[in-house]
């Protein structure tokens, strides 16, 4: 008897955990809204943050942190990829891509 009781225990932790690790990856827990795309307002940047690359590609121009993900400067951002779960080269270029001329 007490074996089963144990074994449901462990089930149920294993089962929390990987609920909890399951929130942790949605944008809303590291602080993001969980309706629509964030805005590099809501993630506290603005257009300055990044520079436009020869190729067409963005890079932070200084070390940025994005949810649990650090952004390093220099490095281009690939589009598609996410950074804490926000797709970082894409909201740039649609919030900074017609600032800079060459959208």
């Amino acid at each position: 008897m007490v074996h089963a009781r144990n074994g449901a225990i462990l089930c149920g932790l294993a089962f929390a955990a990987t609920s909890l690790h399951s929130i942790a990856q949605t944008p809303s827990a590291v602080g993001f809204p969980a309706h629509g795309v964030p805005t590099l307002a809501t993630l506290n940047l603005t257009c300055s943050d990044f520079k436009r690359n020869q190729d067409g590609t963005w890079s932070a121009r200084h070390p940025l942190q994005i949810g649990p993900s650090r952004v390093s400067p220099d490095v281009p951002l690939k589009p598609g990829g996410t950074y804490g779960g926000i797709d970082l080269a894409g909201t740039v270029d649609k919030e900074c891509g017609k600032a800079d001329g060459k959208r």
